[in-house]
Order: C-alpha cells, then structure tokens, then sequence
C-alpha cells in the first residue's frame, strides 16, 4: 500500500487537518507509522502549526501580511497561506484545537498504549474543532 512513496512531511499533515481534510490527514498518519514517523515530532508539527494559526488569527485587523510576517519571524506567502486556512476557524475552535494539541502531547509522550490513535483522534478532534461555532 505505502510502495513506492516518498516519505511524509509532517506538515503535509497538519495541513491536511487544519484544511478539514480527514481522509488525507489520515492516509498520510498512517503512511507516517507505516515509515517509522516518531508520533512525537509529528505532534509537534501540529503544535507548531497551530502557534501560528493562532499568531495570525490574534493580528489586529490593521495588519498586512507583511506586518504580521515581520512580527512573527515567518515569511509573507505563509501569512497568506494560514489566513486561508483560517477560514472556517473560530477563536473557540482555536481554542478546542490548543486543548486537544496538548493531550495528544501528553499521550504521545507516554500516556497513551498506542501513538497510531492518538494521532487519528488528534486528526479527527482537530478537524471538530475547526467546525466548532
């Protein structure tokens, strides 16, 4: 099944799951597992993503994208790239998908027998809480 295949990027699934993309978020977590992914980096990519998720939706609404590239040490077509994503999110969804970050980082350290569903449930929660109203 995963023949033939470059290796996953962990941010190619945070992507996929912070768009609302279950299904692919899913085939590249477990492509992940499949090519030996340490779960722990990988929910440090959703960690990573949602801090600036969150530094762009907290931007006061003056703020070009090169303000808030400038502020935040990120390039301006990322700016760009995670505005898109936001559309979709609320801040109480921002605020579900730090919560849920969290316990998937505690799990995948130890807490959970099996890092493989923490790291779908991580997928599935973060994609509820972008629909979260």
């Amino acid at each position: 099944y995963f023949g033939g295949r470059a290796e996953v990027k962990a941010f190619e699934i945070t992507d996929a799951a912070f768009s609302g993309n279950i299904p692919q978020a899913l085939e590249r977590v477990r492509w992940a597992l499949e090519n030996k992914a340490a779960p722990v980096f990988i929910v440090a990519a959703f960690a990573s993503g949602l801090r600036s998720l969150t530094a762009v939706a907290t931007a006061g609404p003056s703020m070009s994208d090169s303000d808030i590239a400038r502020a935040h040490g990120m390039p301006p077509f990322k700016v760009k790239s995670l505005r898109n994503t936001l559309r979709g999110w609320t801040h109480n969804g921002l605020a579900q998908a730090i919560r849920v970050v969290a316990q998937a980082d505690t799990d995948s350290k130890g807490q959970a027998a099996e890092p493989g569903w923490v790291l779908e449930r991580l997928v599935i929660d973060i994609a509820k809480a972008r629909d979260l109203r």
